[in-house]
C-alpha cells in the first residue's frame, strides 16, 4: 500500500476530529508563556483524555511525527517552528512525564 502524503493525513484529522480543530502553521507564540516560537504544521488542542488518545492513536496509525505539551511554560521552541503534528494537551488530571537523558543527533539517549 502507497504511503500517503502530508496532505491527505491531514484530510484523514480534519474528518476524524474536526476541521476547526485541526490547525495548519498555528503560531506557538499563541501558546507560550514566553510568547516565542514559529508555526506548528499542524496543531490540534486536546481538553479531554478520549481526545488524547484518540489523537495519538490516528497519529501512530498514520506515522505523523508528533510533539505533546502542556501548557507552555517550560518550552522554548524556535523561530522556525515545528514539522508534524503538535499536541497542546489541556487534558485536567492528566501530565505528561519528562524522559530524563541527554539530546544528541541520535535522538534522546537515556541511561541504562
Amino acid at each position: 500500500m502507497p504511503q500517503k502524503n502530508l496532505e491527505e493525513k491531514i484530510k484523514i484529522l480534519n474528518s476524524t476530529l474536526g476541521v476547526e480543530r485541526i490547525k495548519l502553521g498555528e503560531p506557538f507564540s499563541y501558546h507560550t508563556y514566553t510568547k516565542k516560537g514559529g508555526p506548528a504544521e499542524v496543531f490540534f488542542v486536546s481538553t479531554n483524555r478520549k481526545e488524547l488518545i484518540q489523537i495519538l492513536e490516528i497519529a501512530k496509525d498514520l506515522r505523523i511525527n508528533f510533539f505533546v505539551f502542556g501548557g507552555g511554560t517550560k518550552i522554548l521552541i524556535s523561530d522556525k517552528g515545528m514539522k508534524g503534528l503538535v499536541i497542546k494537551n489541556r487534558t485536567s488530571g492528566l501530565k505528561v512525564g519528562g524522559i530524563k537523558g541527554k539530546v544528541g543527533s541520535e535522538g534522546i539517549v537515556t541511561g541504562k
